[in-house]
């Protein structure tokens, strides 16, 4: 699962970013799944 998760989310150093730009836009829904897998703990 955690591999299938890791080539489906962005790597760590854009999700910063997004993250950043959420704080100045709503990004689209797929970037904020993308973000919540990604942020998620497994």
């Amino acid at each position: 699962m955690k591999v299938l998760l890791a080539r489906i989310t962005p790597p760590c150093t854009d999700v910063t970013r997004f993250v950043s730009e959420s704080m100045d836009r709503t990004l689209p829904v797929l970037t904020r799944i993308k973000l919540r897998l990604h942020l998620h703990d497994l």
